[in-house]
């Protein structure tokens, strides 16, 4: 029997916008400016600015009070400061702050190995879900209370597929690199939310202007943009006998790479065709939703036939759906006695019932997340 690792290296190829977040947000005026002149945003590095004013006590006066009317961009011309250390983003317009992409501690955009491996055990989970029968599932839904905090629902439920701690996690048999991408590999990009209410589909609107939709700006890698990662599967716990035996994984992974890309591509194949039908069934209400179906058409075509390659969704924007697995698809009765358990939604809509689309020059054209992983060995 084979108790090596199994390492293959991917190249990772961004199929539509992908946004991994810090947490932090860059502000326009402080962090950095619209230059209307060359329609770009101008992002400055706050640190070379401070260490080129160092000596002027002025300026750092300014510094630490701009706001919209004296901002960055006013400064830097005012003190004739020749910078560096600049992101320039060519865009026709921008909202008063951006969501940042996580970077290395460098400054370069990286895609976290932990990212891409909770895509993969979400999808993995659904796998595990859909091979029980009817009457396991259904015990299996026990676990999930009966009230509470909705963030900590699925915590028993997620112990019983996996395994009660990290020590004995099924998941710790696949290890997955970070990725690495470059500063042009990242764009600007605007999103909105489509949602449903009494009198139909819309966008949804700015809380503090109703006429206008509302808008949230990030930074995102572009589609097309391409890098490299590398993904081992430990077989040595899948399938040494004394390894079995002492950490007792409560369920089943494939031991091999082939099996896995597989269940991979057929996991997201069902929720490509479920998101063409969710947009497809709003397309009379939205026409201008035909963008985004054929993007995801174009998706679809990227899971190959064979195991050369696997197609998932990962970053902000993805959605419940995907951010859980659906696993509840087959078993209604249960989702909607889990929504009035902990309020999810409002009676009487669909659940989840609004997506987060990019937007490019005013008109929806992608879903956020999609990557292809492409075997290179």
């Amino acid at each position: 029997m084979n108790n090596k690792n199994i390492t293959k290296k991917f190249r990772i190829t961004v199929l539509t916008p992908v946004h991994i977040g810090t947490g932090f947000r860059k502000m326009k005026g402080i962090d950095f400016y619209f230059d209307e002149r060359t329609s770009q945003v101008i992002l400055v590095d706050l640190d070379e600015i401070g260490t080129l004013l160092v000596d002027n006590s002025q300026a750092l006066n300014e510094l630490a009070n701009l706001d919209e009317q004296k901002d960055i961009g006013d400064l830097t011309r005012r003190y004739h400061l020749n910078l560096k250390n600049n992101k320039n983003y060519p865009i026709n317009s921008v909202g008063r702050e951006f969501l940042e992409f996580v970077r290395t501690g460098l400054g370069q955009p990286l895609i976290p190995g932990s990212s891409l491996k909770g895509s993969l055990r979400t999808a993995i989970l659904r796998n595990i879900i859909d091979q029980k029968s009817d009457v396991e599932r259904r015990e299996l839904f026990k676990e999930i209370p009966n009230g509470g905090n909705p963030k900590s629902a699925s915590d028993k439920l997620l112990k019983k597929i996996f395994g009660s701690n990290p020590n004995y996690d099924l998941m710790r048999v696949l290890i997955i690199s970070d990725s690495h991408f470059s500063e042009a590999d990242l764009m600007l990009i605007e999103s909105r939310v489509l949602s449903q209410n009494r009198n139909g589909w819309h966008w949804k609107p700015n809380p503090k202007n109703p006429n206008q939709p509302m808008q949230v700006w990030c930074e995102a890698l572009r589609p097309n943009s391409k890098a490299e990662i590398s993904l081992s599967l430990d077989n040595f716990l899948l399938t040494d006998s004394r390894a079995v035996w002492e950490l007792k994984f409560p369920n089943k992974l494939a031991a091999d790479l082939h099996t896995l890309i597989d269940q991979i591509n057929q996991y997201s194949a069902q929720m490509i065709d479920a998101e063409i039908t969710y947009f497809d069934e709003r397309d009379s209400e939205k026409p201008e939703l035909n963008e985004i179906i054929r993007n995801l058409n174009l998706v679809k075509k990227h899971i190959p036939a064979n195991d050369s390659a696997m197609v998932i969704r990962l970053g902000w924007g993805s959605g419940w759906k995907h951010m859980t697995g659906d696993y509840l698809e087959r078993d209604k009765d249960i989702l909607e006695q889990i929504r009035m358990n902990f309020r999810l939604g409002r009676p009487g809509m669909p659940f989840p019932k609004s997506r987060k689309i990019a937007f490019q020059n005013g008109k929806p054209i992608f879903p956020f997340g999609w990557i292809k992983l492409e075997v290179l060995n």
